[in-house]
């Protein structure tokens, strides 16, 4: 039952049931351009949940693709984490542009200097997983530093998951 309208689908397929009080008789083509349509989910690593509105599963499941990605996050317990923070960020920027920034820390020292202070940018290094995401890994710039304790992820083609212990 959808709480807003309260129309009725039938929660084995996702058809029209029943309209109540909407005075209008749908002819069967029409109604079933109403019912509900199937999409995938899939929960990753206990706390990411990924939603395809595809008809068809084009690709893998997210599972698949980031397999190694779980394994790369095991020493960061992702159940201890709660959420901080989300950030959306609109870019007025060719998007394959941005993506092809996030596979480089050459930049580094002339764009974001709080980070240069607290890593060896020169040591920088990106290893790209199954051409599907990559892992960004500095060494801190001291021993004091808590650097180490960071995960920076990108997802391609949009999705950047960081995180710190």
């Amino acid at each position: 039952k959808c709480q807003y309208h309260a129309w009725l689908f039938d929660s084995r397929d996702g058809a029209l049931k029943a309209t109540p009080n909407f005075n209008y008789k749908f002819q069967p083509e029409e109604k079933k351009c109403l019912n509900l349509k199937k999409i995938s989910m899939e929960v990753f690593a206990g706390q990411f949940i990924f939603v395809n509105l595809a008809t068809k599963q084009e690709k893998p499941p997210m599972s698949t693709l980031l397999s190694d990605l779980s394994e790369d996050m095991m020493s960061f317990p992702l159940t201890e984490y709660r959420h901080f923070d989300s950030q959306h960020h609109l870019m007025h920027c060719n998007w394959k542009t941005y993506v092809e920034n996030y596979q480089e820390g050459y930049h580094i020292h002339s764009i974001h200097l709080e980070l240069n202070k607290a890593v060896q940018p020169k040591e920088y290094v990106v290893t790209n997983k199954k051409n599907t995401y990559s892992i960004h890994y500095a060494p801190p710039r001291n021993e004091h530093s808590d650097q180490e304790k960071f995960l920076w992820v990108y997802v391609y083609p949009n999705l950047a998951i960081n995180r710190a212990r």
